[in-house]
């Protein structure tokens, strides 16, 4: 799933349409085996995910690295997410890294 600005455009949401098929033709390439589906929703980021993580297997999020700051943690959808996520939670850093945080471990706000 791509999660847009409620007020996008029709053009906006076959933009991001379009990136998320270039990205799965290319795992298909290097020999993704499961039959993902393609899922563009409008809304804020955050909470529009821990929604959509409720019956969810694991949220996976891709995030950019921000060693200036605080790393993957430096926006605010990994945090809110992490914390509030209704099933276990991973994170792709574009640096590779990868961190994941069960839901028992979450805290509340």
């Amino acid at each position: 799933m791509h999660v847009i600005p409620q007020d996008s455009s029709a053009n906006q949401a076959a933009i991001a349409g379009s990136m998320i098929s270039a990205i799965l033709r290319e795992h298909a390439a290097a020999g993704l085996t499961a039959a993902p589906r393609v899922h563009i929703e409008r809304g804020e980021p955050g909470p529009t995910l821990v929604r959509m993580s409720a019956g969810a297997d694991q949220l996976i999020i891709g995030a950019c690295c921000n060693a200036k700051h605080r790393g993957i943690f430096s926006g605010a959808v990994v945090p809110f997410c992490l914390r509030r996520a209704l099933c276990p939670v991973q994170i792709c850093a574009d640096h590779g890294e990868r961190f994941q945080l069960r839901p028992d471990n979450r805290t509340s706000d």
